[in-house]
């Protein structure tokens, strides 16, 4: 096996590769009520289901930066036309 890096995780490897358990992966490829995902699922063939590292990666990195935030992450790589607001709306006012 080469040492290059797998860009496209299954469902178990990339709870693996984020340390969460199958069950919080699925909770996060969820939609909301809304319809927003925490993390995109791409299906390159049916019945086959991979999530992509670089956004995995991306979504470890937004919630380490500010855990305040809402989790929903836009598509860092832009594919799919799904580009996501995670601004959370108003900006909180810092005390005058």
């Amino acid at each position: 096996m080469s040492t290059a890096t797998k860009r496209w995780l299954s469902k178990p490897e990339a709870a693996d590769h984020i340390g969460i358990s199958e069950k919080t992966l699925r909770r996060l490829t969820a939609p909301d009520k809304t319809g927003k995902r925490a993390l995109n699922v791409y299906h390159p063939v049916p019945g086959r289901a991979v999530l992509d590292r670089e956004e995995l990666d991306a979504y470890i990195l937004h919630c380490r930066a500010d855990p305040d935030r809402p989790k929903v992450i836009s598509n860092p790589t832009g594919r799919n036309g799904s580009q996501r607001d995670y601004s959370g709306g108003a900006k909180k006012k810092a005390a005058a």
